[in-house]
């Protein structure tokens, strides 16, 4: 896997300032939590019907996450949609959070992370500076290898937690305030995120 193996080496390469927060590494995501993720299972008598309301079924949430691949720190912020101009919001913020640190940013090839938009953006927040001292730069993971992506295990580990808490869902905003409160000022720190981080 030569798209990790480089990551591997961003990592070690740039490990001082990783370990004293002058750069911080992300690894990004999006997520879309539907009503119908809700319930998993559904019980009842056997040999009998069950009729299960859909009035929720077109609801609909959008996450945006980040990992810290070195401290497993998670931040995860809600959107009306994935887009570029919510893309630009995450990232804003996060820089807002951390303004003393230099951040790379690992995603996938999505349209809202190559877009024209974005690209403007970030020649905004690099303007004038030296590639080496950027606030912001952005590399890919492998195309088609969501599998490579630690913030896909993080949002599964969510969803299963809702789903295992199903019986106290009444409503779709139950659903994602669980999802939510799963997430939040949470640290992970499993054997994906590990193995990219060799120092």
């Amino acid at each position: 896997m030569p798209k990790k193996k480089e990551i591997q080496n961003l990592i070690a390469e740039n490990k001082d300032d990783i370990k004293n927060s002058s750069l911080i590494i992300w690894m990004q995501d999006e997520c879309h939590q539907i009503y119908g993720d809700t319930c998993g299972y559904v019980w009842g008598p056997r040999g009998e019907r069950l009729e299960v309301p859909m009035t929720n079924f077109r609801k609909r949430q959008t996450w945006y996450g980040a990992v810290n691949c070195y401290t497993g720190q998670f931040i995860v912020a809600d959107y009306d949609t994935g887009n570029t101009k919510n893309t630009i919001s995450f990232v804003d913020n996060i820089l807002k959070k951390y303004p003393l640190s230099r951040h790379i940013f690992v995603w996938d090839g999505a349209s809202c992370h190559t877009s024209n938009e974005f690209k403007e953006y970030l020649k905004t927040v690099n303007a004038g500076l030296p590639e080496s001292k950027w606030k912001v730069k952005c590399i890919k993971f492998a195309p088609n290898a969501p599998q490579q992506n630690p913030v896909e295990d993080i949002w599964l580990q969510a969803k299963s937690f809702v789903r295992k808490n199903f019986l106290y869902i009444d409503t779709f905003q139950d659903a994602v305030k669980i999802f939510k409160d799963f997430l939040s000022d949470k640290v992970f720190g499993f054997g994906k995120i590990k193995s990219y981080v060799l120092i």
